[in-house]
């Protein structure tokens, strides 16, 4: 073990600690009513998700294959890119992205033809 002081993979304590949370883990997944309520949170986690960012998703995909200027482009996909921590911090430059360029009304920078 080096002078960093972290376990290395073969450290007993940490292996007896890795069991022990899996173990936890199995048992909180037991049963059909806990299994019931693991969906029942990931379909409200994903519910809120759309409601949250699935319309400025859609938006991105739009702009990112549109005719828009590279930088708007770019940002899009960095969009789609992001998980949800990361769409939260970068919200309020895309809804004034959004905003500027009209980007709701016409995505993909046809000045309305498509």
């Amino acid at each position: 073990m080096g002078g960093d002081r972290i376990p290395g993979p073969f450290n007993d304590a940490v292996d007896e600690e890795t069991r022990r949370r899996r173990e936890q883990n199995e048992r909180h997944l037991e049963g059909e009513e806990n299994k019931k309520k693991v969906q029942e949170a990931l379909e409200r986690a994903q519910a809120s998700w759309l409601a949250e960012l699935g319309r400025l998703d859609e938006i991105a995909v739009d702009v990112f294959s549109g005719k828009r200027c590279e930088f708007i482009r770019t940002y899009s996909d960095a969009w789609l890119h992001a998980d949800a921590y990361n769409k939260r911090l970068m919200r309020p430059t895309w809804l004034a992205l959004i905003r500027k360029y009209d980007l709701e009304e016409d995505p993909e920078g046809t000045g309305g033809e498509g």
